[in-house]
C-alpha cells in the first residue's frame, strides 16, 4: 500500500457497500485532493489484520462510516470506527452516513457519539465541505465547491435511491428508557471531575423537578409502543402509465412511494411488488379488493 490516504470509507453489508464504493468514485471528482480508502473484504469473507488498517489509517483526515439499519451492530463497522476514533484529533473527523432511512437519534454509542449525516443533499453538502476543510491545507472555495457539488449531486443521489434493498426490514428504534439511560450516562462523564461536579451541581434541583416530567414522557411512549398492532392495509389495483408506451401497467399492492419524479415503488405490507426506476407519467388507485 504505496498510495498515501486521506480519506477512509468503511462498510459492512452489500447495501453500505454500494454507497461506499460510490462515495469513493465520487468524492474525488468534487474535491480532486479526496483520496479515499475502502477495504474491499467484508468481514464474512474473511478478517483483514490490523496492522493493513494501521498502514491505511496513516494521514488519514476524515472516517466515513456507511450506516444502514442492517450493520449498525455489525463487529466489523465498529471495529475500523473503533481504529479510526484512536486518529481524532482538533484537525480530523469521523463521521456516520445514515442511509436507509436512518435518524441521528436511531445511533446508539459509541457510533452515536460521532457527527451524523444524513443522506440527502444538504446534509451531504455539509459532510463535503467537511471533507474540503479537513484533508488540504488550500480547500476548495465554498463558491467554486457548491458549483462542483450542485452538477455532481444527481450523480450520487441517484447511487443512494438505486442502493439494494434489504433482504428483511429492519426497525432500528430506540426505546425511551434507553435514551434515558444514556443521558444519565453522558451527565456522568461530563462530571468526572471536581470542578465539573461543582458546575453540575447548580442544576440538580431543576433536575429533580425536571424527572417526574420526564418519567412520565417515558410511560406515556412506553404504554404507547404496548398498543396493539394496526390492522393490515387494504389491498389495491394500483394502474401505472409510462411515457412512450401505450399499455397500462396494473399491480396489486397496499402502498404507493414517490421517491422522486417520474420513480415509484409500489409495496404490498412491508415487501416491494414493483419499482420504476423513471419515466412514470402518472399513477391511480384503479378498485379495492376485499
Amino acid at each position: 500500500m504505496t498510495k498515501q490516504y486521506n480519506l477512509f470509507i468503511t462498510w459492512s453489508g452489500p447495501r453500505s457497500k454500494a454507497i461506499a464504493e460510490t462515495l469513493r468514485e465520487w468524492l474525488p471528482t468534487v474535491i480532486q485532493t479526496a483520496k479515499p480508502f475502502m477495504s474491499d473484504t467484508d468481514i464474512d469473507k474473511g478478517s483483514r489484520g490490523l496492522n493493513e488498517l494501521v498502514r491505511a489509517l496513516e494521514g488519514i483526515k476524515v472516517g466515513i462510516v456507511c450506516l444502514t439499519p442492517e450493520n449498525l451492530s455489525e463487529p466489523w463497522v465498529l471495529y475500523e470506527a473503533g481504529a479510526l476514533s484512536k486518529t481524532i484529533d482538533d484537525r480530523t473527523r469521523l463521521c456516520t452516513y445514515l442511509l436507509g432511512g436512518l435518524r441521528s437519534q436511531n445511533i446508539r454509542p459509541p457510533l452515536g457519539m460521532f457527527q451524523h449525516t444524513e443522506a440527502n443533499k444538504s446534509e451531504t453538502k455539509k459532510l463535503v465541505r467537511t471533507v474540503n476543510l479537513a484533508i488540504s491545507e488550500e480547500p476548495v472555495s465554498d463558491a467554486n465547491l457548491n458549483t462542483i457539488f450542485e452538477k455532481m449531486w444527481p450523480e450520487l443521489e441517484k447511487g443512494i435511491q438505486t442502493m439494494p434493498t434489504p433482504d428483511q426490514i429492519i426497525e432500528a428504534k430506540r426505546s425511551p428508557d434507553e435514551m434515558l439511560a444514556e443521558i444519565l450516562e453522558l451527565a456522568r462523564a461530563t462530571a468526572n471531575s471536581r470542578k465539573q461536579s461543582e458546575w453540575i451541581d447548580q442544576y440538580i434541583p431543576m433536575f429533580r423537578q425536571f424527572l417526574p416530567i420526564l418519567e412520565q414522557v417515558v410511560k406515556t411512549a412506553q404504554t404507547a409502543q404496548q398498543a396493539p398492532p394496526p390492522l393490515p392495509q387494504a389491498r389495491t389495483t394500483f394502474g401505472v402509465k409510462i411515457k412512450y408506451e401505450d399499455e397500462i401497467k396494473k399491480i396489486e399492492g397496499t402502498t404507493v412511494v414517490e421517491e422522486a419524479i417520474g420513480r415509484l415503488v409500489i409495496l404490498d405490507g412491508d415487501k416491494i411488488v414493483a419499482r420504476f426506476d423513471d419515466k412514470v407519467e402518472r399513477w391511480w388507485k384503479e378498485s379495492k379488493q376485499s
